[in-house]
Formats: C-alpha cells, structure tokens, sequence
C-alpha cells in the first residue's frame, strides 16, 4: 500500500478518536466535577429489561454539612452526631430537574470536594409513582439474583424471590422492619457521583 493511504488513514483514526462519544464516567470537559443520577422503575424490571429507565422524573437532590448525622430516622452515618433539628434547620435542596430520555440528571458541583464536604441525599418521583412502597420503604433495587438476597438485609415473616424489590434498612440492623418503614417524605442517602434511584 502507499504512503498516502497509510497518512489518509492515520488522519481518519485521529479524527474518529477525537469525535467519539464522551462516556457517563468522563470528567467534565472543564473540569467541573458532576453527580449523575439515573431513575429507573423497579414495576417495570424483568429478566429481559433489568434496567428499565423512567424518563422525565422529577428529581431533588439535597445536601447537608458533613458534621451532621442522618441517623434512627435516616440513613445512618457513623461517626457523627446529630439532632432532628439539626437535620431540618441543615438540610438544602441544590438541585431540582427532570430526567432525559436515558432516565439521567446531571448535577453539576460548585467545587471538586463538594462529595466530601457534605452528605448527599436524593428524591424522585413521576406523576403518583415515588421512592416510596406503600408500607413506607425506600425501594433500592431489584433482588436480580440469588446472591443479593442472600447478602441483602432480610424482611421478617416474607420469602424474598429473584425479582422482588430491595428496601433501604435506614438502621443498618440487618432487618428491613420498623422504623425503616417511616420513611415517607424523606430523602434517600446516597455516596458517590453515580448513583441509581429507583421509583416503586
């Protein structure tokens, strides 16, 4: 082959490399850091569609001081004390939008420890359908496999079946019981910037 296929090729892959699609996981362009968060609706999963995403959700995202706990009526952060009040007087919604057709919001941070700095909480919803079960959980997933339900906080007096839905355990007592059924109205704790909500 000659020369000039080999430079019409290289020029191809460079420009092919340099137009490829930026990926959930890449950093801001302008170093900004972000929050992703996708929604997706644990009524509509099946073996088939495990990820079944809900485009449009409204979708809260909330912050509070690192120093503050959000313990016995939340999700629980060792290591810190906390008041209710402390919680109520703290607790600042920093974002509110609607998810794309992916089912995803990105949240942009005003600084690169802004993840470190504070605790970060989420709420979504579409029309009727919340985070919420009707007994007062916080739905966290689907039970996809076996394992997770071997490994996942157990719910006295049901059998738990691959497809039913997982419950956040707010008291980290290995139960999903009460109180972790008062969960009406509040937030979902969340770490990390990529983080799966998921609406009952």
């Amino acid at each position: 082959m000659n020369r000039p296929f080999w430079v019409s090729l290289f020029l191809v892959t460079s420009v092919l490399s340099a137009c490829k699609k930026k990926s959930d996981s890449d950093p801001d362009p302008q170093g900004i850091p972000v929050i992703d968060i996708k929604v997706y609706d644990s009524g509509a999963w099946s073996p088939q569609n495990r990820l079944p995403v809900v485009a449009d959700a409204e979708v809260d995202v909330m912050r509070i001081p690192v120093k503050y706990q959000y313990g016995s009526v939340g999700p629980v952060i060792p290591d810190y004390n906390y008041t209710a009040g402390d919680v109520q007087n703290s607790l600042r919604s920093v974002f509110k939008g609607r998810t794309n057709s992916e089912g995803k919001v990105t949240v942009a941070l005003a600084d690169t420890n802004d993840l470190e700095k504070f605790r970060w909480f989420v709420r979504a919803s579409k029309g009727t359908r919340t985070i919420y079960s009707p007994e007062g959980f916080i739905c966290s997933g689907i039970h996809e496999y076996k394992d997770s339900i071997n490994y996942w906080p157990v719910r006295p007096e049901k059998v738990t079946v691959v497809g039913d839905r997982k419950y956040y355990d707010w008291n980290w007592d290995g139960l999903i019981a009460h109180p972790d059924d008062q969960a009406f109205g509040q937030p979902f704790y969340f770490q990390g910037s990529s983080v799966r909500v998921w609406l009952y």
